[in-house]
């Protein structure tokens, strides 16, 4: 109860008195349910205005009626506080399990971030321990459609006309997005919500290497031809770094093998 107390601490009183009643939901739905903190609070980005989210793994079959019905319905139940600025969402165990087994990249981040509350600890720790990070080979493919990825969105960023200045810019945008989900993928580290993309790429390897310079790209915010030509450098740099920090492959090596990869099919 140590870290439940603690949590409590910093709690004002509305967010406490809400999270004693979802403690309480937790406590009547079997002895293997957990509270878990998520969100920006979980992973250290809360911001003052940061709300209170929570999540419940349990067993659906221990939910009343009604909520079983919400569940089966909509695959999780939802309840808050009323205001949005508190609130948890129920997931049955198996099913989560199964979820996080296809590697989705949010909810596993999600997981991986996720900070014990109150409940079956042993639950808590299972997730952290399989999701925590990606697989290697999890990793590899991801990491592979991502340098596809980037190579056919430079591709796309050519032209002088009007529309083709507009496609730049739209290109530059995920290509940057592209670069930053590389960052985190070459650390195993799953991908978060876009809001926390660049802050979590940064504090990886990769990221301290490359992010100043994709930051200052950005700041330019100009669909010009020296920015596409100081993307490419970046992805350049970023495709000399990676042997080094444990993908030496081919298609690092040579990135039209992963191109194939990423016109294939969506992002794993």
């Amino acid at each position: 109860m140590g870290e439940y107390i603690n949590q409590l601490l910093s709690l004002d009183p509305a967010d406490r008195s809400f999270l004693d009643s979802v403690i309480k939901v937790c406590d009547n739905i079997g002895a293997d349910a957990v509270v878990l903190q998520v969100g920006s609070r979980a992973a250290g980005f809360a911001g003052p205005d940061a709300d209170l989210d929570l999540w419940i793994v349990g067993d659906k079959d221990r939910l009343s009626d009604e909520q079983r019905s919400i569940h089966d319905r909509d695959g999780s139940v939802f309840v808050d506080r009323g205001d949005s600025d508190a609130h948890w969402t129920f997931f049955d165990r198996e099913i989560l399990t199964g979820l996080l087994s296809e590697w989705q990249d949010e909810k596993v981040w999600i997981v991986s971030t996720s900070k014990y509350l109150h409940g079956n600890r042993d639950t808590f720790e299972v997730l952290k321990d399989r999701y925590g990070k990606y697989p290697l080979g999890i990793a590899g493919t991801k990491l592979k459609w991502l340098v596809g990825h980037c190579g056919t969105l430079l591709g796309s960023m050519w032209g002088s006309d009007e529309e083709a200045q507009v496609t730049r810019l739209i290109a530059s945008g995920r290509l940057i997005e592209g670069l930053y989900k590389i960052c985190c993928v070459a650390d195993r580290i799953p991908i978060p919500y876009t809001k926390w993309l660049v802050k979590v790429g940064d504090a990886t390897r990769l990221g301290g290497m490359i992010g100043p310079d994709l930051i200052q790209i950005s700041v330019a915010g100009s669909p010009s031809t020296p920015i596409r030509q100081s993307l490419v450098e970046v992805r350049d740099a970023a495709l000399e770094l990676l042997p080094s920090l444990g993908w030496d492959t081919d298609w690092i090596r040579d990135p039209f093998l992963a191109i194939s990869e990423s016109l294939k099919r969506p992002s794993p």
